[in-house]
Formats: structure tokens, sequence, C-alpha cells
């Protein structure tokens, strides 16, 4: 693959994007934001509203790592504010969605499924997301006309996505040197080259 430059866009957001993922954030959303997992869908029909295709497929047909995020209108915040808010949702579902993809790459890849090996695979996943929504921008932000909740695009620099590959050995490579109690075998496989060409099969095979 042809070595392309990486912009790196850090955020306070990005970062509390992370911190918040990781710190179990799933279960403690704030209420008046939108969970694009159960998909968005009211209560009352809004149907008759247009909404932009990224709301049903912030992928883009899996062309792209993406995710959107949403916040209730606040009349007492100001539209920065309102749309950091909505960055910032958009930005920890990115980063939720980038680590359970990598972990389950990587115990498919380590062949393993003990407590060692779920370990070693949730740290590597961690890393990836911050690298992920680190190198994230907003793409595009959309107001609900009926209700005017903000909603906004993230989306992964393809760069990013493209040397994802190498991101994924790297981090794991350092991941099993500093975990003295990694099983053996994991150990064996993320020190192999040869291994990491299997890697590199999956993370293709389950881009982006």
């Amino acid at each position: 693959m042809t070595a392309r430059p990486i912009s790196t866009i850090v955020t306070i957001a990005a970062a509390s994007a992370a911190a918040m993922v990781f710190a179990g954030c799933g279960s403690d959303r704030p209420k008046n934001e939108v969970s694009q997992n159960v998909g968005y869908r009211r209560a009352w029909s809004d149907d008759d509203v247009r909404k932009p295709g990224w709301i049903t497929d912030p992928t883009n047909g899996g062309q792209r790592l993406a995710a959107w995020g949403s916040i209730a209108h606040d009349p007492w915040a100001d539209a920065a504010q309102q749309r950091d808010r909505a960055t910032d949702s958009a930005r920890r579902e990115l980063a939720r969605m980038v680590a359970v993809k990598i972990q389950a790459v990587m115990q498919d890849y380590t062949g393993e499924s003990g407590d060692s090996a779920t370990t070693f695979s949730q740290s590597v996943g961690r890393s990836i997301a911050i690298q992920s929504i680190r190198g994230s921008a907003q793409r595009d932000a959309w107001v609900h006309p009926k209700t005017s909740e903000l909603f906004v695009l993230v989306v992964v620099d393809p760069a990013f996505t493209e040397h994802m590959p190498q991101a994924v050995a790297s981090v794991a490579r350092q991941a099993a040197a500093s975990d003295p109690t990694l099983d053996a075998h994991v150990r064996a496989k993320v020190e192999s080259d040869k291994g990491f060409a299997e890697l590199d099969r999956l993370l293709e095979r389950s881009s982006p």
C-alpha cells in the first residue's frame, strides 16, 4: 500500500469521547442523546421528514469508518456548544464501533477465548479506537425540522483506515511485550511476521 500522510485531528472532545467509551458510557448516556444502535425511530411518526442518507447508513455501504451522534435541542446552549455535544456523541459511538471490531478481529486472529486472550484483544481494540477518533473529523450535520435535534456525522480519515493493519500490528506487539500474563500461544503468534499476514487479511475482510 502506498503511504499517505495522516492528518491527525486532536480535540478535547475526542479525548473525552475515548475516556467515556472505555469507562462504560454505553449504559450511562445523557438522556437527550440518541443511540443509533437501536435505529433512529420516534414514538411518533416522522416518516414524512426527509433525512440524509447517513442517518440510516453512516458507513456509506461499508466504504468508510463513520458514525453519527445527536443531541436534543437545548435553548440554553449556543450553536457551537450543541455541535460539540453532538460531535462528542458521534465520537463515542465511533470509538465503541472500532473497539468492538478490532477486538473481534484479534480474537479470531489469536484463536483463543480465555481471559488472557480476551483482555489482550480488548486492550488492542481500545488503543486503536482512541487512534481512530483522534484521526476523525465532522463531515456533515443536519437539524431535524420538527424537533430541532442536531445530528452530526463523524468520519475517520481514510488514510488511517488504509494503514489500520500496520497500526493494529504495532499496538499488538506493544501490548504483548507489556503483558507477562499473556498466553504463550498468543504471544508467539503476535511476534510472528507470518502471523501478521493473516491478521492483515482478517482486517481487510472486516473493513472498514
